[in-house]
C-alpha cells in the first residue's frame, strides 16, 4: 500500500505500509545520493528501499533530495544533496546513507534549504542550509548548519517550501512566508521585497494542499475547491496566459475543481474531483487535460516527468526517463502512463546510520561509540 509519493527533479520515490511496516523506496538519478540507500551507482531503473532503522510515515524529495518521516519516533531522515549543510553534517558531502533529524515531526525541502516541524506542543518553525535570501526566516542571511529556530515563536501546522522561499501554516490557518520574493512568492500583493522574516501572507483564509516550486505556488480554496497561484509567470506557470513576468494571486481556471495539485520546476498538475489530472505551466497549452485510459486519485510532478495513484493503488509515470526515474527498468521516455515496477521482496542494504542530529544538542552523535561528539 503506497502511504504518499514524491519526486525530485530526476528521482521517485515512495513510502509504503508492508505488514504494518512503513518502508521507503526510490528510484532514478542518484548523482547526491538521493536514493538514500548508501551506493554510489548514478541511477537506479527499478526502486530501491532507502537503508536505515525508520519507520518510515511520509516521504519528501525536490531537486536532489529525500526525506523520510517515522512519526513513531519524531524524527525525520534525509539523504541527498549537502552542498550547503542542509541536512547538518558538519561537512558538505553529499549524504548518501541517510542521517536523523531528531525532535522533528515533518520536513519540507527546498532547493538548497530544508525546514522542519518540531515534536514540542509549541510545533515551531527550524531551518537550516542557505540562507542568502533570508529562507531560514532566522532575521538575518547567514546560512545554518543546524536547524536553527525562526525569530517568531509561531506554531505550525504544515509546511511549502519552494526553491529559496518558505512558507508554513500556523494553527489559524493563515500562511507565513520568508525568503525570495521578487516574483511575490510569499504571496503578497503589492510587495516584492525579500524578507528573512516571517510574514503573513495575503493569502486568505480556507487554504488547503499549498504547494510550492520553482519561484511560484498554488493552492486549492477547501470551500470552491478551485485553483489559485502566484509568484513567477515563466512559462504561464501561474496560470495567467499573459506573459506578465510575475503574478499575484490568480484563479488559473473558473470551471474546474480539484482535490489535490502538484508543482515541478516550471509547471503544475491537479486531480479534479472527478479524477481528471490536469497540467498547466511548461509546455502545455492553458489548464490542459493529460488524456489517458486511467482514473487517478493523486498527482506528484518532477522536473519532466509526473507519477500519479490510480484508483487501484498502482503507481504509474510518464515523461523524461533518463535515469530510470519512471521505475519501469528502462531508461526510455514514455509520452503515456507505465506502471511502476515493485518488488518488495529486493534485498535491502543493512547499514546503520552513524549520523544523529538532535535539536536539542549541538553535537553529533555516534553510533559505532555510542557518544555525542565535537564537529570535526
Amino acid at each position: 500500500k503506497i502511504d504518499d509519493f514524491a519526486l525530485g527533479n530526476n528521482h521517485s520515490c515512495v513510502a509504503t505500509t508492508s505488514d504494518s511496516v512503513g518502508r521507503s523506496f526510490c528510484w532514478g538519478n542518484n548523482n547526491k545520493g538521493q536514493i538514500g540507500n548508501n551506493s554510489d551507482i548514478s541511477h537506479f531503473t527499478l526502486p530501491q528501499e532507502l537503508s536505515g532503522v525508520f519507520n518510515s510515515s511520509n516521504i519528501s524529495a525536490k531537486i536532489d533530495n529525500t526525506c523520510v518521516t517515522d512519526l513513531n519516533t519524531n524524527s525525520v531522515w534525509c539523504a541527498g544533496d549537502n552542498d550547503f549543510n542542509q541536512l547538518t553534517n558538519p561537512s558538505t558531502d553529499d549524504i548518501k546513507l541517510p542521517v536523523q533529524h531528531s525532535g522533528y515531526i515533518d520536513v519540507g525541502i527546498g532547493k538548497d534549504h530544508l525546514c522542519l516541524i518540531d515534536s514540542t506542543a509549541n510545533n515551531y518553525i527550524h531551518c537550516a542550509g542557505k540562507n542568502d535570501k533570508g529562507q531560514l526566516g532566522t532575521g538575518n542571511n547567514t546560512n545554518q548548519i543546524n536547524p536553527a529556530a525562526i525569530t517568531q515563536n509561531i506554531s505550525a501546522t504544515s509546511l511549502a517550501i519552494g526553491f529559496e522561499s518558505s512558507c508554513f501554516a500556523d494553527t489559524t490557518g493563515t500562511y507565513n512566508c520568508f525568503g525570495l520574493n521578487n516574483d511575490y512568492q510569499l504571496g503578497i500583493n503589492g510587495n516584492n521585497s525579500n524578507s528573512n522574516t516571517a510574514l503573513a501572507s495575503g493569502l486568505g483564509s480556507n487554504i488547503s494542499n499549498l504547494v510550492s516550486g520553482s519561484n511560484f505556488s498554488c493552492y486549492i480554496n477547501s470551500i470552491s475547491k478551485l485553483v489559485y497561484c502566484f509568484g513567477s509567470n515563466a512559462n504561464k506557470r501561474s496560470g495567467s496566459q499573459t506573459h506578465i513576468s510575475s503574478q499575484g494571486i490568480t484563479q488559473i481556471d473558473s470551471t474546474k475543481q480539484f482535490d489535490n495539485i502538484s508543482i515541478g520546476s516550471d509547471k503544475a498538475c491537479g486531480i479534479t474531483i472527478d479524477n481528471e489530472l490536469y497540467c498547466w505551466g511548461g509546455n502545455y497549452q492553458g489548464v490542459e487535460k493529460i488524456l489517458t485510459q486511467l482514473s487517478f486519485t493523486k498527482v506528484k510532478v518532477g522536473s519532466n516527468h509526473i507519477c500519479a495513484i490510480e484508483q487501484s493503488g498502482e503507481l504509474y509515470c510518464k515523461g523524461s526517463n533518463s535515469y530510470g526515474q519512471l521505475g519501469n527498468n528502462t531508461t526510455n521516455a514514455s509520452s503515456i502512463f507505465v506502471k511502476v515496477d515493485f518488488d518488495f521482496n529486493r534485498p535491502k542494504l543493512t547499514i546503520t546510520p552513524q549520523l544523529l542530529f538532535d535539536k536539542d544538542s549541538p553535537k553529533q552523535y555516534n553510533f559505532l561509540t555510542n557518544t555525542y561528539g565535537d564537529y570535526d
